[in-house]
């Protein structure tokens, strides 16, 4: 049998995948001890709280993409200002995350108003972008 290390180096392994506690909770409860079946529990309640802790990170990572897209909106498109090259690519980056954290809706429009808005062009011969 595997020893409570082993167990934990495996579901480490795995990234907090539940897979591991849905296979060893399908055998027979006869078959495990009660040192395993309290392992068991232990491993399941682990990844539980480390599943709902990432979805709170998740959350809180939507939160302040979105909020980085509406200053940024605001700064700039909501002044009628250009929005500079380099806060098109900030929006880009902030918004690739957002939308794979499950982000849209208004987040996506101010991403698509600041991508669409006129971008502010450097001075000849400065190297550096006026808004």
């Amino acid at each position: 049998m595997l020893s409570e290390t082993a167990v934990v180096g495996l579901v480490t392994a795995i990234a907090g995948s539940s897979c591991l506690t849905q296979w060893l909770a399908t055998r027979k409860e006869s078959k495990l001890t009660k040192e395993e079946k309290d392992t068991l529990r232990d491993l399941s309640e682990r990844i539980a709280r480390r599943e709902a802790h990432d979805e709170i990170s998740d959350e809180a990572d939507r939160a302040l993409l979105f909020d980085k897209l509406a200053r940024l909106h605001a700064e700039t498109v909501e002044r009628g200002l250009p929005v500079s090259v380099t806060d098109k690519q900030r929006a880009e980056n902030a918004y690739r995350v957002y939308e794979k954290l499950g982000g849209n809706g208004v987040g996506r429009h101010f991403y698509e108003e600041l991508i669409r808005s006129h971008a502010s062009q450097p001075p000849s011969g400065t190297g550096k972008e006026t808004t």
